[in-house]
């Protein structure tokens, strides 16, 4: 069972932000009007969230991704299509590898639009090829509100002390916690310093469950003054849906 701290208090009025299943995230609307910019960590591929933000709210967004490599993954996806298309596979995956091949395609397209700055950087420690949120932030503002969203695969436990420390102007918070059953007592700290409202949990279906049967993988959404639904015990929304479709759905129970 998870710690009862990982359970929001109420149930809040939230709206979904990027795609169906894997990349689609729960927030509150409000704290992503109220924001003044978007800093966005880990991508890859998608960039459905930030479009959908910019569309939102006609902001400027901050992507940092360090693992972005077009030409690697063209050539990938090309070899696996030449393949599909000589072994006659189904048309659905000929498609679902053309679909991938011409992602780097859209991606660029997108890092083109006036409103998006992209930075082939990670966001972690200050080092190498990465970009502390701190320096980000000294980069960009310090004075203006900010909505953070952050899927860096394991990094998160790197910046949760600069989140707390420049969460005076942060509107709102998605992040994804990875290894859960390692650092269930660090994400209960951060919890507790942090001066923004825990209003969603939701568990990844894509990551393996523990001994205990819970998730090693789940995405939390935080906001400075979310609108309630009601106060009954939390329960899973109706917009929230299985990072991966075909796999059965987590249920979360707590201590």
């Amino acid at each position: 069972m998870l710690p009862i701290e990982f359970k929001p208090k109420n149930n809040f009025q939230l709206i979904r932000l990027g795609r169906k299943y894997d990349g689609g995230y729960l927030v509150d609307e409000k704290s992503i009007i109220d924001s003044e910019f978007l800093i966005s960590g880990g991508m890859f591929w998608d960039f459905k969230f930030e479009q959908d933000y910019i569309n939102l709210t006609k902001n400027k967004v901050y992507c940092y991704d360090h693992q972005i490599n077009p030409a690697h993954f063209i050539t990938t996806w090309f070899l696996i299509l030449m393949k599909r298309i000589f072994l006659f596979n189904n048309f659905s995956r000929i498609k679902k590898a053309f679909n991938n091949m011409m992602k780097p395609f859209k991606f660029k397209k997108f890092i083109k639009n006036e409103k998006v700055n992209y930075f082939k950087l990670g966001i972690g420690l200050d080092y190498e090829n990465i970009i502390s949120l701190e320096i980000i932030l000294k980069k960009i503002s310090l004075d203006k509100k900010y909505f953070l969203k952050l899927d860096i695969e394991g990094d998160e436990y790197r910046v949760l002390d600069d989140i707390v420390k420049y969460s005076k102007n942060l509107n709102g918070l998605v992040v994804e916690f990875h290894n859960v059953d390692l650092h269930k007592q660090r994400i209960i700290k951060f919890i507790n310093d942090l001066p923004l409202q825990l209003i969603y949990i939701h568990p990844n279906n894509a990551a393996p469950l523990n001994a205990d049967e819970d998730p090693t993988i789940i995405e939390m959404t935080f906001s400075e003054n979310p609108s309630i639904l009601n106060n009954l015990d939390f329960e899973k929304h109706e917009l929230d849906m299985p990072n991966v479709y075909t796999k059965k759905d987590i249920i979360l129970k707590f201590q």
